[in-house]
């Protein structure tokens, strides 16, 4: 990340972010940097987990885990394996391997500020296992997380090698490519299928509600037309009408008194 950072820094003041951060512009960028092409190198072999460097151990350890308590975990985990290393490797491609596409887009020197920490982390790639893993013990995470870890990285790089350096490969896996430059059509798969079907079921939940509400609401309404009705029938507006009820009510009071207290 810190090698990517440096060729943006050294070429998007130049020409500008659309071009400094795409690898099809700065393609071979770091190919007269020794020091930037080491670290990508060390850094993408750590990324793809392959031996001896730092991420290595850590995968076999985590994919260890994984088989032994949530193998659909660890399935997930080998798939994002598999593209760590692919696109690990098409980093190192573009940007070391790859012929320049503009002669003037190139890093030939690092500033000492950026170039102690590349130097330093290259060599921690190596190094850092030796500083928690005592030598020559024994891995903890069994020989089928190792196989399965070594695999996918094999596989990652394998498909990056046969894509971006044989023509030949390239020409009959040109499908594979074009989906891998589009992202393996994610966003277009997001924008076309996922988000449309989530906003029409949004709104089939929506007209849904607001039917249901309506509904609702025209029952209480016509409930209390319905009431308001008979209590409308019940007051005509008559004065010895409401005296009739008034009294009316005051003798059932008086006869249920009398009943309780003869009770």
């Amino acid at each position: 990340f810190l090698a990517v950072g440096v060729v943006i820094h050294e070429l998007e003041p130049i020409f500008g972010p659309e071009i400094a951060r795409d690898m099809r512009y700065v393609a071979g960028a770091a190919r007269r940097s020794p020091l930037l092409a080491a670290s990508l190198v060390a850094g993408a072999a750590a990324l793809a987990g392959i031996p001896p460097f730092n991420g290595a151990w850590s995968k076999e350890a985590i994919i260890g885990v994984a088989l032994s308590t949530e193998p659909l975990v660890a399935l997930v985990l080998l798939a994002a394996s598999v593209a760590t290393a692919f696109y690990s490797a098409k980093l190192v491609y573009y940007l070391v391997f790859a012929e320049p596409r503009y002669k003037e887009i190139r890093v030939e020197g690092i500033p000492a500020f950026m170039a102690a920490p590349l130097l330093f982390l290259i060599v921690m790639t190596l190094v850092s296992p030796l500083l928690v893993i005592p030598p020559f013990k024994p891995s903890e995470a069994g020989p089928l997380a190792i196989a399965a870890s070594l695999a996918a990285a094999a596989a990652g790089l394998g498909t990056a090698f046969l894509l971006y350096t044989r023509k030949a490969a390239t020409l009959r896996l040109a499908a594979l490519q074009r989906a891998a430059l589009e992202g393996f059509y994610i966003d277009r798969i997001y924008t076309r299928i996922i988000a449309p079907s989530i906003l029409f079921a949004a709104d089939l939940s929506a007209r849904g509600l607001v039917e249901i509400v309506d509904a609702v609401v025209d029952v209480a309404t016509s409930f209390s037309l319905q009431l308001g009705g008979m209590l409308r029938s019940l007051h005509g507006g008559k004065l010895s009408y409401y005296y009739a009820v008034y009294l009316a009510g005051l003798v059932l009071l008086i006869i249920v008194a009398l009943v309780s207290m003869g009770g």
